[in-house]
């Protein structure tokens, strides 16, 4: 993987082919005034998908909760006095 700086209009004229780089793994770096002020990379891959069952197993295990409200309640109430 190798990293592209240009500047803005060289960009520009050039955007179909850093498109092509940037999915073959390059980075590219625009710069403006001679400062970065983008960068364009590869999309990572989609975030895989959650295993419900594993999931559901997990959860069974946690013991039963009182509703975050009726928490929020006590310690406002206790702070009172």
């Amino acid at each position: 993987m190798s990293t592209l700086t240009l500047n803005l209009a060289e960009a520009k004229a050039r955007l179909s082919e850093l498109t092509e780089r940037v999915a073959h793994g390059d980075e590219v770096v625009i710069t403006r005034h001679g400062k970065p002020v983008a960068r364009i990379q590869q999309v990572r891959d989609k975030a895989r998908r959650l295993d419900v069952a594993a999931f559901r197993r997990a959860t069974a295990q946690q013991a039963e909760q009182a509703p975050a409200a009726d928490f929020i309640r006590e310690l406002r109430d206790g702070a009172r006095y």
